[in-house]
């Protein structure tokens, strides 16, 4: 039997609801299923063999209920599953990939843990809510492109009383993403939760003025490299409006690491609709700092994903390839629907200066996908080709293949 221990917000939850009605109980769920295979041209590799394709089946049960006019709770389960297609299909998994395992644990072995239990409380034009929870901010966000998603243990406090703007406070104590900070696949073994870099505190402001969205964060953490040495102050400014139907859009944003060196980034978008297709443009340049810059802008619990504009939505083109130091990054693409079929192909080219990690390199990815539903299941069908070039001239090309089947219930 596994052992599951309940945070303070599902205990609390537990003892409230012994004398309050609960009210308005919502049951939600979805169920998630990715295929991917990958082939690296080296001698023999193909891009569906076993060797190189990776499998797992995901699903999300939650619950959210009214337990008093101003107190509300939600729970949420997720699992994971490879269907056994390890056997003789894939040779890895796609969400939970090591991390936290103990002896006898394996990445394949079917999985299951509480990823939401959370309280929210009204006080005015005040929202607290405390416990297992989702975040979406710039630097620190929950990435739901897996089978599943990671999740933290968090504090946060949404205010209000401006009207037009809301204020938000939030402290991070736990996470269970794969190697936080460090990269990996989406959640670790077990969905397990660890310290969150020893602690994070965040502020923003999200405020929509004059046709202008605007947003401001403040990011500190106490062990962003997960060492015990380094500590890291952040922040992220951005602003979009739309002018004749026309996407605009712009990003700045600065870390400091304790003995190390400062870093910024920069960024922005232009996209609108042509003839019944969305078109898009970015560019984003990440500066250098002598080498002591490493972290980049990607999202802090994952080192993968990033908010920058030339990072959202692609596969091998992510935060850990456009969101590291000295790095120049540029996408276009374009996506629309073609008799009853949703269609899109993008196009990103990044070029490394001397301190990043393929120092005086370039990369170029291109990616396409197809996608359809089919009754209560939307299948999305994605191809990526990547081409890397070191600084030396030598290139090396990547492929992969990736299947997609969801469902919303």
């Amino acid at each position: 039997m596994k052992k599951i221990i309940l945070s303070v917000a599902v205990a609390t939850m537990a003892l409230s609801t012994s004398a309050m009605a609960i009210d308005n109980v919502k049951a939600n769920g979805s169920a998630k299923f990715i295929y991917q295979g990958s082939d690296d041209n080296t001698p023999g590799s193909k891009l569906l063999d076993q060797a190189g394709a990776s499998a797992q089946a995901g699903v999300n049960l939650g619950m959210t209920a009214d337990l008093s006019t101003d107190l509300k709770g939600g729970v949420s389960v997720q699992g994971v599953s490879t269907l056994g297609l390890e056997n003789n299909l894939v040779g890895g998994t796609m969400a939970t990939n090591g991390g936290l395992m103990q002896p006898g644990e394996a990445a394949t072995d079917d999985q299951f843990w509480i990823s939401e239990a959370y309280l929210t409380y009204a006080m005015g034009n005040t929202m607290a809510k405390v416990g297992l929870q989702e975040l979406n901010t710039p630097m620190v966000f929950t990435e739901k492109w897996n089978v599943v998603s990671n999740t933290f243990q968090a504090v946060v406090l949404v205010n209000n009383d401006i009207k037009n703007v809301t204020l938000v406070g939030a402290f991070v104590g736990k996470g269970n993403a794969q190697n936080q900070g460090g990269g990996g696949q989406v959640v670790q073994y077990d969905g397990k939760f660890d310290s969150f870099h020893g602690g994070a505190y965040a502020a923003g402001a999200v405020a929509k003025v004059a046709g202008v969205n605007a947003q401001a964060w403040y990011y500190n953490a106490d062990d962003v490299t997960n060492a015990g040495t380094t500590g890291l102050d952040a922040y992220w400014l951005e602003a979009d409006t739309k002018v004749a139907g026309i996407f605009l859009g712009a990003q700045y944003a600065g870390t400091d690491l304790d003995n190390a060196g400062d870093l910024n980034a920069f960024a922005v978008k232009a996209a609108g609709d042509v003839m019944g297709a969305h078109l898009f443009a970015a560019y984003s340049q990440v500066d250098d700092a002598n080498g002591l810059g490493a972290l980049g802008f990607s999202n802090l619990a994952t080192s993968d994903k990033t908010k920058l504009y030339t990072g959202t939505g692609s596969i091998l083109a992510d935060g850990a390839a456009i969101a590291i130091e000295d790095t120049k990054a540029w996408k276009i693409g374009a996506k629309g629907n073609v008799a009853g079929f949703g269609l899109g192909l993008e196009y990103t080219d990044a070029d490394y200066g001397q301190f990043a990690a393929n120092s005086n390199g370039e990369l170029q990815v291109i990616q396409g996908f197809v996608s359809k539903k089919v009754g209560p299941i939307a299948l999305k069908a994605m191809y990526t080709e990547r081409e890397t070039t070191t600084g030396a001239g030598v290139s090396s090309d990547f492929e992969l293949f990736r299947l997609i089947a969801s469902t919303k219930f």
